[in-house]
């Protein structure tokens, strides 16, 4: 249930193109009733640990530092997992 809610909180963001987060987070393309399912922009993922400066930027969107909730979209760092 817990996941459900984040999948369509990530749909909101994308959205109604929040300030806080639309710059550093990978777009949903497509959420379906109850956030069943979650189609999101495809990244790079990312393999690397980040650095200080890049937890930093990021504090706002997510807690979970994992390398793979992070990913390159279009040669930009994205979370990919922030709700």
């Amino acid at each position: 249930l817990n996941g459900c809610h984040a999948n369509w909180q990530e749909r909101v963001v994308t959205r109604y193109r929040l300030p806080e987060f639309i710059e550093r987070a990978a777009p949903c393309v497509f959420c379906a009733w109850f956030g069943l399912l979650s189609v999101m922009r495809r990244v790079e993922i990312n393999t690397e640990p980040l650095t200080r400066e890049q937890k930093k930027y990021f504090k706002n969107q997510t807690t979970d530092y994992k390398p793979c909730n992070f990913g390159y979209l279009n040669g930009r760092l994205v979370c990919v997992d922030y709700a």
